[in-house]
């Protein structure tokens, strides 16, 4: 797992395109590679809040993916995105 990206603000939003990203060999005997992608993007809301989605994105790339992929999810590529709020206490 890797941090690739430093987040990006412009005005009262932010970006991070590659929060977390990287890829995986599951099974060394097999000609499958998970790839993985971590994006956010959101709204600072105040001094103390703030607000985004984050989406997350599996693919895999070799001839071995069906036999990798059962273990892991039922299917790929695919993605989906959760929304978050957060805030700090003084």
């Amino acid at each position: 797992m890797q941090l690739r990206s430093r987040p990006r603000a412009e005005g009262d939003s932010f970006n991070c395109p590659e929060r977390i990203a990287g890829s995986n060999k599951p099974e060394a005997s097999l000609d499958a590679t998970l790839f993985y992608n971590v994006s956010i993007t959101g709204t600072l809301d105040s001094e103390t809040e703030l607000s985004g989605t984050q989406t997350v994105d599996l693919s895999c790339e070799g001839s071995s993916c069906s036999l990798a992929v059962p273990t892991l999810v039922p299917q790929l590529p695919c993605a989906y995105t959760y929304t978050f709020t957060a805030d700090t206490k003084a």
